[in-house]
């Protein structure tokens, strides 16, 4: 990210303090690790409203907290291994935005990649990725984490009705980032 970038880190997605000649585009905020359980996914939702609640983008919340809740409910299921071997795994979100789309993604430990697989209409569960692939207009993958596999962060990326920003060096294109295991 450049310099004009404004990383944000910590439980919640908030806005730094950021002298008045910084731009405050792309903005990123990645969560701390968070315990790859059950009750996760409601606080990734409540974090992601937030962020875009400080970041004005009220109007893309119920997209991307969707799609960060269904990833991160991925990446718990695909941990469940895990915590039967007696670890303890944690998956980190990373929201990223450049006024035109936003990226979430979804960072965990877990063995496995994501399958889009057609859900029967009488399955519980496995519906997930077929929303994001239609929320996201098919704009979602994968990518291994180098040096750390079975490490992976899945990712997805939802285009903003926003205005987009003047085409500056105060507002580069959006980089792929985020947490370092």
């Amino acid at each position: 990210m450049s310099a004009a970038a404004c990383v944000l880190a910590g439980p919640a997605f908030a806005r730094p303090t950021v002298s008045s000649s910084a731009a405050p585009w792309p903005l990123s905020g990645v969560t701390g690790p968070l315990p790859a359980e059950e009750a996760t996914p409601g606080s990734v939702r409540a974090e992601a409203r937030q962020a875009l609640a400080l970041w004005d983008l009220a109007d893309a919340v119920d997209v991307i907290d969707l799609v960060a809740t269904e990833l991160a409910t991925n990446a718990i299921r695909a941990s469940a291994l895990m915590r039967l071997d007696g670890k303890a795994p944690v998956i980190r979100v990373c929201l990223l935005t450049d006024r035109s789309v936003a990226r979430v993604e979804v960072w965990d430990e877990a063995p496995g990649l994501p399958v889009l697989r057609d859900a029967d209409d009488e399955a519980e569960n496995g519906r997930g990725l077929i929303l994001v692939n239609e929320l996201t207009e098919g704009r979602w993958g994968w990518t291994r984490v180098a040096g750390l596999l079975p490490a992976k962060c899945v990712w997805a990326e939802i285009a903003l009705a926003a205005a987009q920003p003047p085409e500056t060096a105060d507002h580069p294109t959006l980089p792929a980032t985020g947490p370092q295991y």
